[in-house]
């Protein structure tokens, strides 16, 4: 499943590469902290690829992040947990993607860093939005995903 779940079969001919991305899940007061992606008006978690490179674990790329998307500073609190899995095509270079999604549990300082900069081309807005007021369809399908089995909605 693509980032919208929809089925997304091999051609046969372009590369598979493997992407494993970690998200930050930070609820304080009964809001969740999540991002706008310049790319979509859909709710996601901070995160995204580990650099797998330079042997980056699961709780730094969390942490790296969060901090580059949100300024805040991530503290993980829990184990890096598998909440998804899915294949989907990217453009520039042309492959397909077998993606592995694991949420990273914790706290952020009570505000972001202000020297932190919002990267318009990446991120829209971050905010702090409330649990009860998430619908599915607010939501980017595998986060929401991520969302279920974390028994967060």
């Amino acid at each position: 499943m693509d980032h919208l779940g929809v089925s997304i079969q091999h051609d046969g001919r372009s590369p598979v590469s493997w992407r494993v991305s970690a998200y930050a899940v930070v609820v304080r007061d009964g809001a969740l902290l999540m991002v706008e992606p310049a790319w979509a008006a859909r709710w996601e978690l901070p995160g995204g690829g580990v650099e797998l490179q330079t042997q980056e674990t699961l709780a730094e790329g969390a942490r790296r992040e969060c901090r580059e998307e949100t300024g805040y500073r991530f503290t993980p609190s829990d184990e890096p947990r598998l909440v998804g899995e899915s294949f989907f095509f990217l453009r520039r270079p042309d492959r397909y993607c077998h993606s592995l999604m694991f949420a990273v549990r914790g706290t952020v300082d009570d505000h972001p860093d202000p020297a932190w900069r919002r990267d318009p081309d990446e991120i829209s807005m971050v905010r702090w939005v409330p649990l009860a007021s998430l619908a599915e369809g607010d939501v980017h399908y595998p986060h929401w995903t991520a969302l279920r089995i974390l028994e967060l909605v």
